[in-house]
């Protein structure tokens, strides 16, 4: 907070000007824009020894923000505006400040506005974006908490069918698990095969459909036992042996949207259709609470799950769910995506996945693929999939994160695309980067308030390590209130039980 000196006066009178000749005399912006020197390309970078006039560096890259909106560069725009957030919450504690009259809930104001014009599928004229001037001292508010919800009434409207990607014969370990733990709860259940090998119709009960009976262009899985996998993932080590896991899961999805009839219950008959990993944990009822509570309608079209935002600024320019959470759409949703499906190319390429186009390619990076192809479809992901104060409802990471896993503090040191360098993919670092990266704007209201960012009612977690006793820990404490060493006081509840 020491903004003495340093020229921070000069920044923060010419933020203060843009403010009001935006809704005054636009015709003096232009020069006075044209007169700040802003990096292009990218955004802000803050290092350790010009961090200290937080608020200061804030009024610097808002001003960017308008030095590239006037210019209409809209995305370099929309990078700095997200920059701009990164640091306003280490600026919060230092807000306000003499000579500059803004709250952090006027920037916020106008953030979910702008970000709705800029980033939406069909973005506006830059001519409707205009900065909506607060109060000075207008604070954030954060949602009061709402009663515990109750478990509704679950029809079909509210059921989830569960559909299972597997690497056969290589992940019985884990399907057993799934078998013993929610699927029995889910509207319907199917696992997902591709292999030139024998699949069984059923494992344990629960129906197995090999793709590649009706797909013969999908990529298959190598013939793997589970002595042959990664310690810390069911496909191999090699990028190359994990190359069918986009076709995988597109196919298993068009497979699906082929027999979603609402006239004929033979076929599906759930609202919704979930796209669950085999390190899952999944709740049924959860789920169905929280599609009740949010009042969402599976004749509307809806995208749930965990939202990540970092590839917004980077190709494909696309916010999406993550895979490990699990995925949810809506039966409107689910057509609507066989429709894309069912024309889209195939490719040998790469690099396909950050194309933007909705393409069935190689790779692992079938998460990232089916948000292209649902953003296609003009399909996006739902806010609903975190409740009012910022938390989530799936949960991309074990349970014991819960109760580390915090916002940051401080502003990233790090480039746009650029992790904590040397870690593992893993790694509980580069986990919360990218997780937190560009999610200010969910957890600024409630950053004091919240002592965790997971609701009490989850309706997934993922087990990166694919540990089984980790998997039934999980299971336990969230089914059977078992014990957690680890969670501090988060302890995970299902509805109704």
């Amino acid at each position: 907070c020491k903004c003495e000196g340093s020229g921070w006066a000069g920044i923060f009178q010419g933020f203060q000007f843009i403010r009001e000749a935006m809704l005054d005399r636009p015709d003096l912006l232009e020069e006075f824009l044209q007169s700040t020197q802003c990096q292009r390309g990218g955004g802000f970078r803050v290092e350790a020894h010009n961090a200290d006039c937080m608020p200061g560096r804030f009024a610097y890259v808002m001003t960017c923000f308008f030095q590239f909106l006037f210019e209409g560069e809209i995305s370099s725009a929309a990078v700095w505006l997200d920059s701009a957030l990164d640091l306003l919450i280490p600026s919060l504690k230092c807000l306000p400040v003499e000579g500059l009259q803004i709250s952090p809930a006027e920037v916020l104001t106008n953030y979910n506005d702008l970000a709705a014009k800029l980033l939406a599928v069909n973005a506006t004229s830059m001519d409707s974006i205009i900065w909506a001037q607060g109060p000075p001292g207008d604070p954030l508010i954060c949602p009061q908490e709402k009663p515990e919800p109750r478990l509704p009434q679950v029809g079909p409207d509210l059921m989830a069918t569960c559909l299972i990607p597997v690497v056969w014969p290589a992940e019985q370990h884990l399907m057993d698990v799934l078998v013993e733990t929610y699927l029995p709860r889910c509207g319907s259940a199917a696992f997902y095969a591709a292999s030139d090998d024998e699949v069984p119709s059923h494992y344990r009960g629960v129906p197995m459909v090999n793709l590649v009976h009706e797909f013969p262009r999908i990529r298959r899985d190598r013939s793997l036992q589970r002595s042959n996998t990664s310690a810390l993932r069911a496909e191999p080590d090699s990028f190359e042996l994990q190359s069918g896991t986009t076709h995988k899961v597109l196919h298993m999805l068009l497979h699906t949207s082929r027999r979603v009839d609402r006239d004929n219950l033979d076929h599906f008959h759930s609202g919704w259709f979930c796209r669950l990993d085999t390190d899952t944990i999944f709740s049924p009822e959860n789920f169905a609470s929280m599609v009740h509570e949010a009042g969402l309608d599976s004749n509307d079209v809806h995208y749930l799950g965990s939202r990540q935002f970092f590839h917004k600024h980077m190709m494909p320019a696309v916010v999406f769910n993550i895979g490990g959470a699990g995925v949810c759409v809506s039966r409107r949703a689910l057509e609507e995506l066989g429709e894309i499906l069912g024309s889209a190319n195939y490719t040998s390429d790469m690099g396909s996945w950050n194309s933007g186009r909705c393409e069935f390619g190689p790779g692992h990076y079938d998460d990232l693929m089916l948000g292209v192809c649902l953003h296609n479809a003009y399909i996006l992901p739902s806010p609903a999939s975190s409740d009012p104060r910022g938390r989530e409802y799936f949960w991309p990471f074990d349970l014991a994160a819960a109760a580390t896993m915090r916002p940051p503090e401080d502003p990233p040191r790090v480039s746009l695309t650029s992790p904590p360098q040397g870690k593992q993919n893993d790694s509980p670092e580069v986990q919360a980067y990218y997780f937190w990266r560009y999610r200010q704007h969910l957890v600024l209201p409630c950053f004091h308030e919240n002592e965790h960012w997971l609701v009490d009612h989850p309706v997934s977690f993922h087990v990166w390590s694919k540990n089984t006793s980790e998997m039934w820990g999980i299971w336990n404490a969230l089914y059977n209130g078992g014990p957690c060493e680890n969670c501090g006081t988060y302890r995970p509840r299902v509805i109704g039980l």
